[in-house]
């Protein structure tokens, strides 16, 4: 009988050529779909942030409803009978699922000295700050290293920054904005930072409440505790301004020089109280009528302008920097020129 043979079967392995190619085809594949997947994250993180201006807006609406006027961008609404003045933000709390914060602001003493802690914040009782971090008051794209205080991203329509008090000769006017200075003067100050005490309600809002701006981000705002209009409020400029401050006060304008993410720079000045985010392209923003929009970083500045004054009947047109007034005051904004 002839001898079987057995036949050796080995198994051929990746040559290393092969290996490189399998690994290419991967990395291009994977660079193709990171930005993808960044992009649905980015995306996630804007509707979050539309979703949480969108929910502030409605405290102010709430407030607004029961109080028959929309609060001051500060003011002494937080109890009645006291003479501090307390932040809008402070004062929509009830409105905002934050009545226990709210309540316990209310059982500050009356002596200003207790009432205002650093950089002109109202003194939390206890001097625990991590008590009044709030995520819903931030957006998801510019959250602090650490939740350790009342930071805020949203800021409400202040109209234009007012000398502290305003002077005779510069008036605070009712529709150069939503919310102004309403806070009364502190037992014996010599230097008053009273304010005219106007108040806009839902029937002095002529504009077009969904052509008015109520909030917008801003990436620079401080403390919701704090009361200086810079810190938690968006404003207007009038002409004259120099060419770096121009390009600052625009939407997602930026000083590379000054500009410092969370913790925000703490000497932050009027020019930079604008919308900024870090949104491609633009800002959300909510309007008086509840909605939600993205506000383009490219909008013209007298849109932007017009977008912050409520009435045109009752507004400092001159200082739009138009030469006829008439101009300003018959101005019509279209959507197309800020969505």
């Amino acid at each position: 009988m002839a001898p079987t043979t057995k036949r050796r079967s080995s198994a051929r392995g990746f040559t290393l050529v092969e290996l490189l190619v399998v690994i290419t085809i991967i990395g291009m594949l994977m660079s193709l779909l990171l930005p993808a997947i960044n992009a649905a994250q980015a995306t996630a993180r804007q509707r979050v942030c539309q979703s949480q201006i969108r929910d502030l807006a409605l405290a102010v609406i709430g407030y607004a409803s029961a109080k028959s006027k929309y609060p001051g961008y500060r003011g002494n609404q937080l109890r009645e009978r006291n003479v501090f003045d307390a932040p809008w933000t402070v004062m929509v709390l009830p409105y905002k699922e934050g009545q226990g914060i709210y309540e316990r602001f209310q059982n500050l003493t009356n002596q200003p000295a207790a009432n205002v802690g650093p950089n002109s914040q109202l003194a939390w009782p206890g001097g625990n700050t991590e008590e009044l971090y709030r995520a819903d008051f931030i957006c998801p794209d510019n959250l602090p290293n650490r939740p350790d205080n009342a930071w805020t991203s949203y800021c409400i329509n202040s109209g234009r920054p007012m000398p502290v008090p305003p002077t005779g000769n510069n008036p605070e006017k009712r529709g150069d904005g939503l919310c102004h200075d309403t806070a009364s003067p502190q037992p014996g100050a010599s230097n008053s930072r009273q304010g005219q005490r106007i108040f806009n309600t839902p029937d002095t809002v002529t504009d077009g409440k969904s052509q008015t701006i109520l909030l917008a981000e801003n990436i620079q705002a401080q403390f919701y505790t704090d009361r200086d209009q810079k810190y938690h409020t968006i404003m207007w400029h009038p002409r004259g301004g120099t060419a770096q401050q121009e390009a600052l006060r625009k939407v997602n304008g930026r000083d590379p020089a000054r500009y410092t993410p969370y913790p925000p720079d703490l000497a932050i000045n009027d020019d930079e109280a604008r919308p900024s985010g870090y949104h491609a392209g633009g800002v959300n923003i909510a309007t008086l009528d509840g909605s939600t929009q993205f506000l383009r970083e490219d909008v013209d500045y007298e849109v932007y302008r017009h977008l912050l004054t409520v009435s045109n009947q009752d507004m400092s047109a001159d200082l739009f920097g138009d030469t006829n007034a008439n101009n300003v005051l018959n101005r019509v904004i279209s959507d197309g020129e800020f969505r």
